[in-house]
């Protein structure tokens, strides 16, 4: 999905009027503001640092799910039709792998091993016999992702701009909030759904080198003064799992939601996340 060209140039407009991030840039969904201070290939993109295990799980996840579908093609009990739908699904996801985009692999996963379940495949008993995948989702990937500090907003298209400029203002006036912000994810404009699927509009995530506590006071600090600047913007009324709500705009959780949509796809959510909090923050 492009964005539209006006929406990143008013972005960039606003930064350059405080100077504290680089300009933005395009990830999927999102426009994103990287802290100027940081090393980009270790703290952003799907092919930082911070990213390698999980893209590493993913990969060994395609792998068992091709061996499955050799597995079931080898098979006359098998639909020859459904059996040709579902290669087709692996081989986009194959596709996406070899952009190098692990974001996007999530929906061809899901759709396969939903796939599986309609023609009776067992493959949760395939994943069990080979646990090594499902612990690579826990195991390789550093905590840092598992811990990551996002706090979220819900607003319209149409007051980011002025959001974004307010909350630069306030960053500038408090350097201790601009030293652990990592980066700043936008929404692009007219987009907060795929599929079922919603994401807020603004994401503020803290860099997890220097602080992974919820409940640090400086946590507290941008919490409040956020729902001060967010005001009674009207949030879209839809509902958004992983977070937990702060007030009705303003959402807080750690860690990332495509990497705990693939933990539950593999039922090991709960080893990573606390059911507790709708799975928002990690297991104490």
């Amino acid at each position: 999905m492009l964005c539209a060209k006006n929406q990143i140039d008013d972005i960039n407009c606003v930064l350059r009027k405080h100077a504290l991030f680089d300009e933005a840039y395009q990830n999927n969904f999102s426009l994103v503001v990287s802290n100027r201070t940081y090393n980009k290939e270790k703290y952003g993109g799907n092919n930082g640092e911070l990213f390698f295990g999980l893209n590493k799980a993913n990969l060994n996840l395609q792998k068992l799910i091709g061996i499955c579908l050799e597995e079931i093609e080898k098979d006359m009990a098998y639909d020859d039709v459904a059996i040709r739908e579902l290669r087709k699904v692996h081989d986009v996801w194959s596709q996406f792998t070899k952009k190098g985009n692990q974001f996007l692999t999530y929906d061809p996963a899901e759709a396969l091993i939903k796939g599986f379940e309609l023609i009776r495949f067992p493959f949760y008993d395939r994943l069990d016999e080979k646990i090594v995948v499902k612990n690579a989702f826990v195991d390789l990937v550093p905590e840092e992702v598992k811990s990551m500090i996002r706090i979220c907003l819900i607003i319209p298209d149409d007051q980011v701009m002025r959001f974004l400029d307010q909350f630069l203002c306030m960053v500038s006036d408090n350097r201790q909030y601009y030293y652990f912000i990592d980066r700043i994810e936008i929404a692009k404009s007219g987009f907060f759904r795929v599929n079922d699927d919603v994401f807020p509009t603004f994401n503020i995530n803290i860099n997890p080198y220097f602080l992974t506590n919820v409940r640090h006071p400086v946590i507290d600090e941008m919490l409040h003064t956020i729902k001060l600047l967010a005001g009674d913007s009207p949030s879209k009324g839809d509902v958004y799992p992983y977070y937990k709500e702060i007030w009705k705009n303003v959402l807080l959780c750690q860690g990332f939601k495509n990497y705990k949509k693939f933990l539950v796809l593999v039922k090991a959510i709960d080893r990573v996340y606390d059911i507790e909090t709708d799975f928002a923050f990690r297991l104490v």
